[in-house]
């Protein structure tokens, strides 16, 4: 309960400050905190942390061309109450930027909505319905590159003179850095004061709109100095704007000062390792404690099973371990993504969604985990607790709970219908006997019931998995 004085400067402004707390030799981490003053009234905010609505967060990339029948940003407001209905609070809108092709990661204008999708005002007239039905909107930001049919590298292309010129990174008269193997997205040279400024101006023009974040594109391609200004500027508008990386490997070394979510690419892997047998269950952890040891604290891991970059769950593994890994998604701490097309069990990769069957298993099975997700604060904010079972190597069992709330999940991961002991730990156990509580089948939903005592048996079908919860008595 330490206090600290120290004087504001006088005039009106943003001042970020660093606070580093020391006693004797040791000394914590320094906490970043934004104060804004203006004329008699000072607003104090930690900037270092991640928003609070990024943990409750469920989102969903969706890709305009094909999510509806207009197959723009028109026909995405007409959907929002579909969006709703399914359960999803956060929408991650693919490149809308001006672009040569139809994905639109490498834009010819970063301050344009490509004609296709309709206009600025149209993505305006989208987020202000979308927050009114307290849905978030997310842009993908391209910072590493831009399109060579961008007028910038044009111009520096066929004018060695241009002032564009060193805004790219050139190794002869017409040899030039390009992102991967694609020789259609040059990169940025951010050894150039002028693309920081060009890029930032680019940021903050979308934020004025009230975006609520970021998915920045290619995130390791881009300097910790860049991204570290690029917080600063954008946090300085609104400190609740979420700042999701995609760095491949995910690493923390983007979370200091810069990013506030990562792809967990460690999840991700070890789960496709588990499910083609590579890997015992028990690497799933693995992600998780990564999470705790080498982040700092609040960090939010973004988690899936698929993203426009990847192979459908469905097609690689098939109905029933699609499902039962929708249900550790769902179950788990972190931020859960569902691509566009995935509540259908789509296995195209870029579907037609201009009709939706909302009556459709998958729909319904999506619908339910997303309720039962935002409904019980257990599985956003909750602690997680490994189970003990007598099949380490099938059973994969967890308690997510808080001082009065608790659910259990219990996943077969053997293509076997499996009979299990679960084997609580001393203080796993929120009441002390049966004749206080039961555990109840909330997933799938019927009237099972299983005895809340420290040794239960439970049986599953192959990828089978249940969800309880308890019910006090």
């Amino acid at each position: 309960s330490t206090r600290t004085k120290f004087a504001i400067p006088p005039k009106n402004g943003a001042y970020f400050v660093n606070l580093i707390l020391s006693a004797g030799n040791r000394t914590a981490s320094p906490q970043t905190i934004l104060i804004k003053k203006r004329l008699n009234t000072v607003r104090v905010l930690n900037f270092q942390s991640p928003p609070a609505w990024g943990r409750d967060a469920v989102i969903y990339e969706l890709y305009v061309r094909k999510f509806s029948k207009e197959g723009n940003l028109i026909g995405v407001k007409k959907n929002l109450k579909y969006l709703s209905k399914l359960g999803i609070n956060t929408i991650w809108l693919m490149p809308i930027f001006e672009s040569p092709t139809r994905h639109g990661y490498n834009p010819t204008n970063f301050r344009k909505v490509l004609a296709e999708y309709c206009t600025n005002a149209d993505l305006l007239d989208l987020v202000k319905a979308a927050h009114k039905k307290n849905i978030r909107i997310m842009l993908d930001f391209i910072a590493n590159h831009t399109s060579d049919q961008h007028p910038y590298f044009k111009t520096a292309y066929w004018n060695t003179h241009s002032m564009f010129r060193d805004w790219f990174i050139w190794h002869g008269r017409f040899a030039y850095d390009y992102y991967n193997d694609w020789d259609a997205f040059p990169n940025l040279n951010y050894k150039n004061p002028n693309v920081w400024h060009f890029m930032l101006k680019n940021a903050l023009f979308w934020a004025k709109m009230e975006i609520d974040g970021y998915r920045c594109d290619v995130a390791w391609g881009v300097p910790h100095s860049f991204w570290k200004a690029f917080r600063r500027t954008l946090k300085s508008l609104n400190p609740d704007f979420l700042l999701l990386d995609e760095v491949l490997p995910r690493s923390p070394a983007y979370h200091k000062l810069q990013f506030d979510m990562s792809y967990d690419t460690d999840f991700y892997g070890n789960l496709l390792d588990v499910l083609n047998g590579k890997k015992p269950i028990f690497a799933i952890d693995e992600g998780f404690r990564k999470t705790v040891m080498n982040y700092p604290p609040g960090t939010l891991s973004l988690r899936y099973l698929e993203n426009h970059d990847l192979k459908r769950f469905r097609k690689q593994f098939g109905a029933k371990r699609t499902r039962l890994a929708a249900v550790l998604l769902f179950t788990i701490p972190g931020t859960p993504l569902i691509y566009y097309g995935q509540e259908f069990g789509s296995t195209a990769q870029f579907p037609d969604l201009s009709r939706k069957d909302e009556f459709s298993p998958w729909f319904k099975f999506y619908r339910k985990l997303i309720k039962l997700r935002r409904k019980n604060r257990v599985f956003t904010q909750g602690e997680l607790s490994k189970v003990q079972t007598d099949l380490p190597q099938k059973i994969y069992a967890y308690l997510r709970q808080d001082s009065r709330h608790q659910f259990l999940v219990v996943l077969n991961f053997d293509p076997a219908p499996q009979s299990a002991t679960l084997l609580f730990e001393k203080g796993q156990l929120l009441v002390s006997n049966s004749e206080e509580g039961h555990w109840v089948r909330v997933m799938p939903k019927n009237s099972l019931t299983l005895p809340y005592k420290p040794s239960v048996k439970i049986s599953l079908p192959g990828y089978g998995y249940a969800v309880f919860q308890l019910k006090k008595l």
